[in-house]
């Protein structure tokens, strides 16, 4: 059995494969179909910006905590 991998950002493009695949009835598998591992996690908050930077210990708390809360 013959293992082809394709790689796409487009999901229009990911649909129309599946389409195709499915009108031959060639098995397949999508990775959208899969939970994201963390490391996915982690770079997608990367890419949206959901990340915090601190200069020291003391910044890092006052931001999760607010100004002089511990």
């Amino acid at each position: 059995m013959a293992t082809i991998t394709i790689t796409t950002k487009k999901k229009s493009q990911l649909d129309l494969f599946i389409a195709l695949a499915k009108e031959m009835k060639i098995k397949y598998t999508s990775n959208s179909d899969r939970p994201k591992n963390e490391i996915e996690k982690a770079d997608e908050d990367i890419r949206l910006g959901r990340v915090y930077k601190a200069e020291s210990v003391d910044d890092m708390f006052n931001q999760i905590l607010g100004e002089g809360n511990w």
